[in-house]
């Protein structure tokens, strides 16, 4: 009878882990309209008011008033406890599918560059110089929050043989300063890629990765800026030009009428000055010899 006891017992935990997880995932996503899967609940309206109502009756209610009807809390069927629900308009529910979007998409950036890894490698015959070099190299991707594998390489016969114990004692010389000075800690256990070298991954601190994630977030906030910013300097310039046709528009039409025709004229070639100098230009040309008159002149000689 115990046996049996424990054994419904722990099936009904799992199976409320599983209720719980699925009605995580359902808010997560947005539950709307057909979707909601509780019968009977409390409705919140548009006005703020509330109360209890049956799912069909709800749905005829947000139809009515041109709204979607959303699951905001779920219920476990419990002694008083009820789902909640709630009437919100096509506006609103599109600008949440906005911010979710851009919040998922915001995350899984974030998710990508905290997921990047280097790897720093060395020999085992690399000398204390070398070794202080890569200290550094691994000590500076540290701090940018990036996660290391440090790697030690078995080239030689010998060092292959021994590269189980060998590689240990040289990756500790390589990261225990580090880790002992709070910079990060080693995930996971030491893994060996057949005889030729073995690696480990090492965590940045909670320190370096929080700054990583203040650095995204800038950096994502930077580039949104400088989108808005180009944006609206375009339409700055626009606006500025508009005005300068305006403003000029404006002048002609303060210029008096015989100084628009005197303008005319001189830009179109009349007035008699202008005439004098067209007589001028055509008697040159009447004046000079033509290319048959030279030619027949060179042939007469």
């Amino acid at each position: 009878g115990g046996r049996g006891d424990r054994w419904r017992e722990d099936a009904a935990r799992r199976m409320a882990e599983v209720r719980g997880e699925r009605l995580r995932n359902m808010l997560r996503r947005g539950c709307y309209n057909e979707e909601v899967p509780y019968p009977h609940f409390r409705l919140v309206l548009l006005d703020g008011s509330h109360k209890e109502a049956h799912r069909a009756e709800a749905l005829a209610m947000a139809r009515e008033a041109g709204a979607d009807l959303q699951l905001v809390k779920g219920a476990f069927g419990g002694e008083g406890d009820m789902a909640v629900c709630r009437l919100v308009s096509k506006e609103e529910r599109g600008r949440v599918a906005l911010e979710r979007k851009h919040t998922e998409r915001k995350n899984l950036f974030k998710q990508k560059a905290m997921d990047r890894m280097k790897t720093v490698r060395f020999g085992a015959r690399t000398d204390a110089n070398s070794m202080a070099t890569k200290a550094k190299q691994l000590l500076s991707i540290l701090k940018s929050g990036t996660r290391v594998r440090a790697a030690v390489l078995f080239k030689a016969e010998a060092e292959k043989r021994t590269g189980r114990v060998l590689g240990p004692k040289m990756l500790g010389r390589l990261l225990d300063p580090l880790i002992d000075e709070g910079h990060g800690h080693v995930v996971g256990e030491y893994h060996t890629h057949g005889n030729a070298m073995m690696s480990v991954i090492v965590e940045p601190s909670a320190a370096y990765k929080t700054a990583k994630l203040k650095r995204l977030d800038a950096w994502k906030d930077r580039r949104k800026n400088r989108g808005g910013a180009k944006g609206g300097d375009k339409a700055d310039v626009d606006d500025e030009g508009m005005e300068d046709d305006e403003f000029e528009d404006d002048e002609l039409l303060e210029d008096d009428g015989e100084d628009n025709d005197a303008r005319f004229e001189l830009d179109c070639g009349g007035g008699d000055a202008a005439d004098a100098e067209a007589e001028a230009e055509a008697e040159a040309e009447a004046a000079e010899p033509s290319h048959e008159d030279v030619l027949a002149a060179v042939m007469r000689r």
